[in-house]
């Protein structure tokens, strides 16, 4: 559909089309000059939509029609995407929209939303997908997800965030990464190097942790804060992480295709899937040396990997996924550092 590297065009005649085929009416010229300042201060397209189908304008004017228009063709079990960052969950959407037949109501946000997933407009669209926490997974979807191997993960996270922070104003690659200030705690940031940037809270298992919705504002980027999560004993994360993946029907390690496919297979009842391509990927930054890991870093990835075993391990005993052999976890961390250009000691 529309590219998130906002490639298109930006003038009135998309705008024009975007109002007519979701809100259904024409744009003042006021909406045309507002959302073109938008899109031209770098808010992707896919995020305009999802901010139109969310407003009360379209639940009010269009969303009741369009559902007694779509609803012989609801699937009887939507579909729940947890997007863990960095797990190929681009390539992923797109394989599940493209066998489904229909495009995915995006969930990507990036700050705290009471209630969020709990009483949003698209309740009914068939498949839902992002970046969001179990806590936005409505109870009436099959849940499906993408895990990686934990140390290959943080790697690949460091990168894309140095890649989406190095690009000034004027649109072209920053010499130096020196504006970069938005991962917490404050000061641990791609600018400080990736020795102290590797050495904050970065687990898959946060994303699995459910916060009860009269604890909505411990929910920061679809996850958990760190004070709700210190505020958990070792039994209540084992009891949350049992509760949640209980709800998913498939999930797969992304080294796996096969595996990848079958889940996708499982969830939409649709025996021939999509093709898995390959998305967002990118020529290497020409101003970004290599990164020679000390054996610090290799204690911190480790102590992370750690972290997220538990989650494994409970989602192996509840058959959604194998457990991760360790050579075949070893083998899958060395690849990526090669590749992403981490000289291992």
């Amino acid at each position: 559909m529309f590219r998130r590297d906002k490639s298109l065009p930006l003038d009135a005649d998309l705008i024009k089309a975007l109002y007519r085929g979701v809100l259904r009416r024409e744009p003042t010229p006021v909406e045309i000059s507002n959302l073109n300042n938008a899109l031209s201060n770098a808010v992707s397209v896919e995020h305009a939509l999802k901010d139109m189908l969310s407003s009360h304008e379209f639940g009010v004017m269009v969303l009741a029609e369009l559902v007694n228009s779509y609803a012989t063709r609801v699937p009887d079990n939507p579909v729940f995407f947890l997007h863990i960052p960095k797990t190929a969950g681009t390539s992923f959407r797109l394989a599940l929209t493209e066998t489904m037949g229909v495009p995915a109501f995006l969930l990507y946000v990036h700050t705290t939303w009471q209630g969020f997933g709990r009483d949003a407009t698209m309740q009914f669209w068939p498949l839902w997908a992002g970046h969001a926490g179990v806590s936005a997974f409505p109870a009436t979807h099959r849940g499906i997800t993408v895990f990686r191997e934990p140390r290959s993960r943080i790697l690949s996270l460091f990168r894309q965030q140095q890649r989406e922070f190095a690009w000034g104003a004027d649109g072209k690659i920053q010499k130096r990464f020196d504006d970069f200030n938005m991962v917490r705690p404050p000061g641990v940031t791609v600018t400080a190097g990736f020795s102290q940037w590797v050495s904050a809270p970065r687990t898959t298992m946060s994303w699995f942790i459910e916060v009860p919705a009269t604890e909505g504002e411990h929910l920061w980027n679809g996850q958990p804060s760190a004070k709700f999560l210190n505020s958990l004993s070792p039994t209540d994360v084992r009891l949350s992480l049992s509760r949640s993946l209980s709800r998913f029907d498939a999930a797969a390690w992304v080294h796996d295709s096969d595996a990848m496919s079958h889940a996708i297979s499982h969830v939409t009842n649709v025996d021939s899937v999509a093709l898995l391509g390959r998305e967002n990927q990118y020529e290497p930054l020409s101003d970004v040396d290599l990164v020679r890991l000390q054996p610090s870093d290799l204690e911190h990835l480790k102590r992370h990997a750690h972290d997220d075993h538990l989650l494994f391990e409970i989602a192996a005993e509840q058959g959604l996924i194998p457990p991760l052999d360790p050579d075949i976890a070893d083998a899958e961390f060395e690849r990526t550092a090669q590749r992403l250009g981490f000289v291992l000691p």
